[in-house]
């Protein structure tokens, strides 16, 4: 067994939010360009990865990429159309919150 500590992420949490519970949010910067990011919300989970984020960091590229971009890419395609709309919606909440925090002043100084 082999067991590796990682030194390429930061992780938010985020409480305190209307209707929602907290968010926990790790960011993984494999390197320039180049991260995934790992949602957690109650007791669901989702993740994207993207490989081509123009040198961002993970964090840059959710705080200044559409909403409707990032939680296309975080909720599955492969669900009836009716679970995947409320998912589209619960999801789209969780990745606002998560573009406030990062576009805040107290997350830009931290």
């Amino acid at each position: 067994m082999k067991i590796e500590a990682i030194d390429n992420l930061t992780a938010i949490k985020i409480s305190d939010l209307d209707r929602l519970d907290s968010v926990t949010v790790i960011f993984q910067n494999f390197k320039p360009g180049e991260g995934r990011i790992i949602i957690q919300c109650f007791d669901k989970v989702w993740t994207s990865y993207w490989g081509g984020m123009s040198g961002k960091t993970v964090q840059k590229f959710v705080s200044d990429a559409g909403a409707d971009y990032i939680v296309n890419n975080l909720v599955s395609h492969n669900q009836p159309k009716r679970q995947r709309n409320a998912e589209v919606a619960y999801v789209t909440r969780i990745v606002t919150a998560i573009q406030g925090a990062l576009r805040s002043p107290a997350q830009a100084t931290a």
